[in-house]
């Protein structure tokens, strides 16, 4: 190797040095930065979701409730029909029941469809309270077995 060959390492005069240094500062603050906002957009995004979640369950939830009140408004009152014609004329009852069973099964296409666990027993986790009028005080109950 002749002296030539070999390079002298670069000496950096005091002004680029700062440079640098503040180079490698600011990107160094950007990169910080960066990691913020995606860390905030993030936590936004997720927090947006939840919420849009839990207002398609409580819209859900509030217009199960309300479709089964109307059932059940349409039962009970089918129910004290029955006991009205039973006792008014009870010869024809089981014809009236069965018009006003019928009448009540074209108001609500979807009674049809729904089955009904009450005369299931008890099983762990499930309460059929609609079978037991102690229980139920001839109300259909919603919700978690307490």
């Amino acid at each position: 190797m002749t002296p030539e060959s070999v390079s002298k390492p670069v000496r950096l005069t005091p002004i680029l040095q700062r440079m640098l240094a503040y180079g490698l500062l600011l990107l160094l603050s950007l990169a910080v930065a960066l990691a913020w906002v995606l860390q905030h957009d993030r936590m936004v995004r997720y927090q947006h979701g939840q919420d849009q979640a839990r207002a398609m369950t409580n819209g859900a939830e509030r217009e199960l409730r309300s479709q089964l009140i109307y059932f059940e408004r349409g039962l009970s009152g089918l129910a004290a029909d029955a006991a009205l014609f039973a006792d008014m004329a009870p010869e024809r009852a089981s014809a009236l029941i069965a018009a006003r069973i019928a009448g009540v099964q074209r108001r609500n296409p979807d009674l049809q469809r729904i089955a009904l666990l009450a005369a299931l027993p008890d099983l762990p986790g499930l309460r059929a309270t609609g079978a037991d009028p102690a229980r139920s005080a001839g109300h259909l109950r919603i919700g978690h077995p307490r």
